[in-house]
């Protein structure tokens, strides 16, 4: 193996170890709830294992149940991530109640057909 391969094998196993900044969900809160769907206020915590601030101008988010997805969106304002601390984040989530209702038929069939949530036939 030459000196480049040796060099770039170094570098892809120091980034591939590196921590990287997690989020938590803490608390969901029903916000409101009407005829075009409801809304949620997440409290989300977002830990940065590093000694700088990350500044972030955009989070787009997807919240998926069973590989279904219930509702999407982005976080415009600008934020920065603490160094070396968490930082608590409010996300206000929207979901149109045909994405729950086809969620919820989706559930509903698989138990009315004897199948649980990985598709295994029920006793």
């Amino acid at each position: 193996m030459n000196l480049i391969e040796q060099a770039k094998n170094y570098v892809a196993e120091k980034v591939a170890n590196m921590p990287m900044p997690e989020a938590t969900i803490v608390d969901v809160d029903l916000k409101g709830f009407g005829l075009d769907g409801i809304t949620l206020l997440a409290e989300i915590s977002v830990s940065n294992p590093y000694s700088v601030p990350i500044p972030i101008g955009e989070i787009a988010y997807v919240v998926k149940s069973a590989d279904r997805e219930l509702a999407s969106g982005t976080i415009p304002d600008l934020v920065s991530l603490k160094a070396d601390e968490k930082t608590m984040l409010d996300v206000t989530v929207q979901a149109a109640h045909h994405r729950s209702a086809a969620h919820r038929k989706h559930h509903d069939s698989d138990f009315v057909q004897g199948r649980d949530k990985w598709g295994r036939t029920l006793p």
